[in-house]
Parts: structure tokens; sequence; C-alpha cells
């Protein structure tokens, strides 16, 4: 039995209305789902409810009076493991008058002593007949994946007065979940409403079956709706691959005899804009200044380029062309000598390119307009001179 404070009020009949006095309203909800049934004695009058969703809950008060004559009386029962918010009640009113109608009521207490608006007044009596009705089965079920972990079971409780709650039943099958008899939830709501229930721990990428058995307050079940829902897969998860150190590149040795290789270049790009003849790439600089200059070259022989080397030949610069080796006046103080401008500072493989960036200083006494020509091309050094012979720059004094 629930735990109650039962007290005895009077009811006063004027005419054909049963007058009773209402308690005041308090924040403190009232029981709901109220339902008065039959006892195994017929002396005694069962009455049913469920408690509030209120942890200050602190008791149920029982109403009850006869019509004719007016009985007194109080009776208190205090049992605090039945008072816990959402949980079906029950008290049994004995020593009563066979076949005599009661009116019944109730009401809840709160810590604080507030007491709760009274339920709608319902009457019965002692040997009456038992309540027997089940519930109709829930609506509107449905089962949504959430996650891969989790399902949302959806569904809308029956409507009854005393309605109580849903027993949920899961299985791996429908047959499984036919023959469960323990609950993996029970989901208390009121008649009517629109409730749900999220099921997780679940195995990705499974079909679950669930039964839905709803309940009234007198503990009588309704037909089951049985409805199925699949998790979803679970993410897959590229693998961590734990970092190499990377290796130094193998660069193949130099090959001791120097007329043996095969150096050759492909002209890439070059700083400048074209002429207006479109014959010469020009670059303007006023006298006295210095200009930046690019060439872009690519290997297309089998030999590798290598900024370095045992015997100091074979290393791949840029020198100056149109005559060789001329000593040209543009030299700037950064070129390695009169006639070897820059040399490269990377391996350079067969099929790469590479970009050689140099200065040239435009002597201070030039005159305006003046243009003077530099032509360049690649050598390894100490073996051949290789590539385009035709790569110049037009340089206008501004």
């Amino acid at each position: 039995m629930k735990s109650v404070s039962i007290f005895l009020t009077s009811l006063v009949v004027v005419g054909s209305l049963l007058m009773f006095a209402m308690p005041a309203h308090a924040s403190i909800a009232a029981p709901h789902s109220v339902r008065i049934s039959r006892a195994d004695g017929v002396y005694q009058l069962p009455i049913f409810w469920v408690n509030p969703n209120d942890s200050t809950l602190a008791g149920i008060n029982v109403y009850f009076a006869v019509t004719s004559p007016i009985t007194f009386g109080k009776r208190s029962v205090t049992d605090v493991a039945q008072l816990q918010p959402n949980q079906r009640g029950e008290y049994i009113i004995d020593h009563l008058v066979y076949d005599t109608v009661y009116w019944v009521y109730l009401t809840s207490i709160d810590t604080s002593g507030n007491e709760s608006a009274a339920t709608t007044l319902m009457q019965g009596y002692p040997a009456q007949f038992a309540d027997l009705t089940a519930p109709v089965p829930v609506s509107n079920a449905t089962v949504t994946a959430s996650t891969a972990s989790s399902l949302i079971l959806s569904w809308t409780n029956p409507t009854a007065n005393d309605f109580y709650r849903v027993n949920v039943y899961r299985g791996a099958s429908q047959n499984a979940v036919n023959s469960a008899t323990t609950p993996i939830a029970q989901v208390v709501g009121d008649s009517g409403l629109a409730k749900t229930f999220t099921d997780t721990n679940l195995t990705s990428d499974t079909t679950y079956f669930y039964r839905l058995v709803p309940e009234d307050v007198v503990g009588n079940l309704g037909d089951p709706m049985t409805v199925s829902g699949k998790t979803l897969q679970a993410p897959i998860i590229p693998p961590v691959i734990a970092p190499t150190t990377p290796t130094t590149p193998t660069t193949p040795p130099v090959v001791v005899k120097p007329w043996a290789f095969d150096y050759r270049a492909q002209w890439i790009s070059q700083s400048g804009i074209l002429s207006t003849d479109k014959k010469a790439h020009e670059v303007h600089g006023a006298a006295g200044s210095t200009v930046d200059l690019e060439l872009t070259l690519k290997n297309i022989g089998r030999a590798w380029w290598y900024p370095t080397t045992p015997d100091s030949a074979h290393i791949i610069k840029l020198g100056t062309w149109m005559p060789q080796d001329n000593t040209s006046p543009l030299k700037d103080s950064t070129w390695l000598a009169s006639n070897r401008i820059v040399q490269i500072d990377s391996v350079t493989g067969t099929g790469s390119t590479y970009t050689f960036k140099f200065k040239i200083a435009i002597p201070a006494g030039a005159a305006s307009g003046t243009i003077s020509k530099l032509y360049v091309r690649p050598v390894a050094e100490w073996v051949k001179w290789f590539g385009p012979t035709g790569i110049f720059w037009d340089i206008v004094v501004s």
C-alpha cells in the first residue's frame, strides 16, 4: 500500500447535490488517474491513483463520506516508501457499511504542508464489481534511428481516466520480444499524451523489436503494439598511421667520364616583358640600379644537376654567352665571377625544373634609352655547355 494520510471530512447533502469543503489550491499537483475498484472484503473500498511528479510530495489525503447518514472519522497511515513521484498509490478504506454509496476525492500534500486542488469527486460502494477493463493499445507508435547505438520510440498514450503507464519490452526478433517478461522501461504519462523513450547502448546496424503494453492504475494490461527499427551504421574511422622519419633521397653517383653525361635543358620561362616586336624579353632599370632576373629551365637529360661535386666538376652554373665566357658590363657584386653568374643550390633530377635567380647592375653612367643585351647559357662546369643558345634579355635604361 502507498503511504497515505487519511482525513475524514463531512459531506452535507443539500437536495440531490453533495456539497463538500475543497482544500485551498497550492503549487503541488493533485494525484491523477484515480480509480475505485473492488476489494476482497465486502466492507472495504480500494482507491488507486498515480502520485504527482513532484519530489516535495509528503502525503496523499483521502476524503470520503456516506450520503446518509453523515459519518465522520479520521485515520492516518504513514509509509514513506509509497510516496515516490509518478508512482502508483493504493489504499483500502475498511470497516465500511456493505452496499452503501461512498463519495471520495484525493489531494496531495507537500513537505511545507501545502495541499493541492482536489481530484474529481467519485463514488463507489463496498462489494461493487472489480475494474477489469484494460486500456486500449497505444497509437502512432514508431521507431527512429538516432545514432549507431540508440533508437527513439514514439507513441501516443491511450485515452482513459485511469491510465497509468506503458511497459516497454525489447527483443532481437519478433518471437523474442513477444516472450520477454521484464520491461526495459516503464514510462509513466498522462492519458492521451505523446511520449518518447530513447533506448541506448545498442549495437550498430542491428534491427530491434519492441512491444509496448499499456497499463492502468489498477494493473489491467492492454493489448500490445509491436514495432521495430534498425540502428545506424557505425562511422568508419580511418586507421591511425604512425608518422615515419623521412629518408634522405638517394642521388646517382657522379660518373668519372664527363663526356658521357647527357646534359640537356629546355627553356620554360624568364622574367621581363616581351618587346613590341615580340623578339626579346625587356627589363627596365635606372642607371646605377640593380635589377632582379629569373630563368626557369627543365632538366630533360639523363644526367642530374648537382650544386656540389667531389672534384668541383659538373656543378651546374649559369654563364655568360655570345660570346662564350665574355665579361659582362652588367656584372653584379653577387656574381660568382665576371663570366659565371650563379649556380644551382639543390639537386635537380631528370624531368624537374630549376629557377636561376640573380641580379644585374646597370652602370651608373648609362644613358637613358640605352639597350644592352645579356646572353646566358647553362654550363656543367669543366664538362660542357648545354641547353638553348638564344637565351637573352634586352636591358633598357630608363
